[in-house]
């Protein structure tokens, strides 16, 4: 599974050689696309089945590698994707055994217990997973295959993976495991992200971003995240934008938000951003926080909600949809329909001023 990014790279036919030379005739599904539909997905399960396959090998960004997990989950039951939303059919059989090979540092995805699918017919993004069954068997992390990504890309993806660490660390379910692998990953953000973003071959930023988004992820575990992803797969589901870009763009308004219901787990954060808290109130250092990730989503040029597709005009809609997911139920600070229209409202605001940082 990969996508047509993937295989112009020319990195699809490293992969191809070297299992050929292990006597596996590999076969290429190569429709991929971001943010992957129902669609897509049972139509790889088809060609799964028909092809006889008896493993899954994802290169890509998150959307491969979801777009994988789902395939595994069909192609080890039956009928759709669509019945496996979380909370819907169970997933009682482990995937057939998978290797990801992630070519962007964002999602995490080969260390996820979760597959994000998009269903155009409700406009939304269903979650998928929440078990050990759907788990790659195999992740292959190189941070070479990331040193071809486009800055804007790198910022998006990047993003993400300080959003999966941030909520993580913040959520109501946080464990001192997922703490200590959320913290880690915002320290190799803070300190290499807008390297990367600046120094596309730049292999030590490029690793540490490869680490950052699969501790991120293993940060996800089994819970829950919490608004601003709630926000960002609901939107995703009206309008096709990148997902990690999206995220970013919501990301410090949340914490904006957020930042009064876990004080001292936001001054912790500062922190580990690499701030100076000495001195300074535990109120303080949490608006220091918030004041960074706004700061860092201006660095990285991250694009505003219009330029992403979206219109202040529908946020009421969005923040239905945002109030619906379950993602809200693990946020930090109670958040309602009515939060979530604000939150928006902010993003819409700070978007259309991206020469500056909110102070």
């Amino acid at each position: 599974m990969t996508d047509a990014g993937v295989k112009a790279a020319g990195l699809l036919e490293v992969a191809l050689e070297s299992l050929r030379r292990s006597d596996v005739e590999p076969v290429v599904f190569d429709k991929v696309r971001a943010n992957p539909g129902v669609e897509l997905v049972d139509e790889g399960a088809t060609e799964y089945r028909s092809q006889g396959c008896d493993g899954l090998v994802a290169i890509g960004g998150g959307s491969s590698m979801d777009t994988a997990k789902g395939i595994g989950v069909v192609a080890a039951h039956d009928g759709s994707i669509v019945e496996y939303e979380w909370g819907h059919s169970p997933i009682r059989s482990r995937i057939p055994p998978m290797i990801a090979v992630p070519t962007t540092a964002g999602t995490g995805s080969e260390v996820t217990l979760w597959a994000v699918i998009t269903d155009p017919k409700r406009k939304i993004k269903f979650n998928v997973g929440g078990t050990p069954h759907i788990a790659a068997w195999v992740a292959v992390i190189d941070p070479e295959l990331t040193v071809k990504l486009p800055p804007g890309v790198t910022a998006g993806t990047g993003m993400d993976a300080l959003a999966h660490a941030v909520e993580c660390f913040t959520m109501s379910y946080h464990q001192p495991f997922t703490d200590a692998v959320a913290l880690l990953a915002m320290e190799y953000v803070a300190r290499y992200l807008r390297v990367a973003f600046s120094q596309a071959n730049n292999l030590e930023a490029r690793y540490h971003m490869s680490a950052a988004a699969m501790l991120a992820g293993l940060a996800y575990g089994t819970d829950s995240a919490g608004a601003a992803h709630a926000m960002s797969q609901t939107a995703g589901g009206v309008h096709d934008a990148p997902h990690g870009a999206l995220t970013a763009r919501l990301l410090g308004p949340v914490m904006e938000y957020n930042h009064s219901g876990e004080p001292e787990r936001f001054a912790r954060m500062a922190a580990a951003f690499g701030l100076d808290t000495r001195g300074v109130s535990t109120w303080r250092a949490a608006e220091m926080a918030v004041e960074y990730v706004h700061q860092l989503t201006v660095d990285v040029d991250i694009p505003a909600m219009q330029e992403l597709g979206f219109s202040q005009d529908e946020i009421p809609m969005l923040a239905d949809k945002a109030f619906a997911d379950p993602q809200t139920i693990g946020n930090p600070r109670d958040v309602d329909a009515s939060a979530y229209r604000k939150i928006y409202q902010q993003a819409f605001e700070l978007g259309s001023h991206r020469n500056g940082a909110r102070r």
